[in-house]
């Protein structure tokens, strides 16, 4: 299993590009429930992307870290818009240890 990676992901929403940005980005400044430390890269409102680096909390269950960039695009037809961009995460290293009478196995994946 690969310890890190590189994902690319979009959806298509229904709001308004400028007004998800700002809903998008007053929520992630300001959350109420802990998911995760974020600290902020940078915040571009003008071409409404954002890169946030995670920590702590629950990712730190399985990640050292994650970084995503997120950027929200008008759709050309005018009818909502497009959310998306790259996610890098680094993995820790999942250890079991097997032991019997003779010797002790480190299985890392």
């Amino acid at each position: 299993m690969a310890l890190h990676g590189t994902w690319y992901g979009e959806l298509d929403i229904k709001s308004q590009a400028a007004r998800f940005f700002k809903s998008f980005t007053d929520d992630i400044i300001s959350p109420t429930d802990r998911i995760a430390e974020e600290e902020f890269e940078s915040i571009d409102s003008e071409k409404r992307t954002v890169t946030i680096k995670m920590s702590g909390c629950l990712i730190s269950e399985k990640y050292k870290s994650v970084k995503a960039t997120i950027t929200v695009t008008p759709k050309e037809d005018g009818d909502g818009s497009q959310v998306g961009g790259p996610s890098n995460a680094r993995r820790l290293a999942l250890t079991s240890t097997i032991h019997n009478s003779s010797s002790t196995l480190l299985l890392i994946s």
